[in-house]
């Protein structure tokens, strides 16, 4: 049973695998993204942390390094990007 519970998508957190993420992502996280390319990266390092284990919330605080903020448009995109991969998960 805990290990079917830890299958499903809410308890992915608990698994967190930094060391699997792309490197396009690594490089996003330390210098964000050039401009005009800054929305598909930013859903791109979303996927990605969604798929190494990130919850939603850490994701966030992850994806704030590069600016120090996010805006609404940058959270919807996150949402976005997060749902994407659960649902493939399903």
């Amino acid at each position: 049973e805990e290990l079917w519970d830890n299958l499903t998508p809410e308890p992915r957190s608990t698994f967190k695998n930094p060391g699997r993420l792309y490197a396009g992502t690594k490089n996003f996280l330390l210098y964000g993204a050039p401009k005009g390319e800054w929305n598909p990266r930013l859903f791109k390092a979303s996927a990605d942390l969604c798929r190494c284990g990130y919850s939603l919330e850490e994701a966030i605080q992850e994806l704030k390094k590069p600016t120090g903020y996010l805006d609404a448009s940058d959270i919807i995109t996150i949402n976005s990007a997060y749902r994407n991969e659960l649902a493939k998960t399903r």
